[in-house]
């Protein structure tokens, strides 16, 4: 295996690769010379990125109706959902705990009050309301976002474990802050 691409991560690019190689091989895959009918997002991906934008707005709508626990933990409740067990159980929050508030922060415009909260849970809000801005340009715009989509395509494993990574570290920062609500 070539290890020039970056360590274990090549054999991602290298997959990707062979998939594109393969894919304009295929006489099934219709390639457009016009650069700008290139361009265009063909109908399933605009209903596609619809749905996703109508998605990610549903969340930010319902979020800016709740209202943000004061405690950091328990907004959800306001949406019908029980307690959290783990929380019940141990004592300290689970790793989506706050979740819910920090998202209702962040729809408020309390940047600040959404990290401290959870961190995970605003860099998720801020990442629906891209998703949404995106999904939103494809969809009425009919246009594509190849060089973006390209872009995460090959981060993919990268981004991945970036996202476990700040859900961990969110997770252990929830429980310091238990722990010194606690002693």
């Amino acid at each position: 295996m070539d290890n020039k691409q970056g360590g274990n991560f090549s054999l991602n690019r290298n997959i990707f690769s062979a998939v594109r190689a393969k894919m304009s091989n295929n006489p099934a895959v219709k390639h457009k010379s016009d650069k700008q009918s290139c361009n265009k997002a063909n109908s399933g991906m605009r209903i596609a990125a619809g749905f996703v934008g109508l998605v990610c707005l549903v969340i930010l709508v319902v979020a800016a109706f709740v209202k943000p626990d004061p405690s950091g933990m328990g907004s959800h409740k306001q949406l019908g959902q029980p307690a959290c067990g783990f929380y019940e159980r141990t004592g300290y929050p689970c790793p989506t705990c706050g979740m819910t508030t920090a998202f209702a922060h962040m729809a408020r415009g309390h940047i600040i009050r959404s990290f401290a909260v959870q961190p995970a849970g605003a860099l998720g809000a801020i990442i629906c309301v891209a998703a949404l801005v995106v999904c939103s340009y494809i969809s009425i715009l009919g246009r594509r976002m190849d060089k973006l989509l390209f872009l995460l395509d090959q981060q993919i494993v990268n981004l991945l474990f970036l996202a476990g990574a700040i859900v961990l570290l969110s997770w252990g920062w929830q429980c310091f802050l238990t722990y010194l609500k606690t002693n």
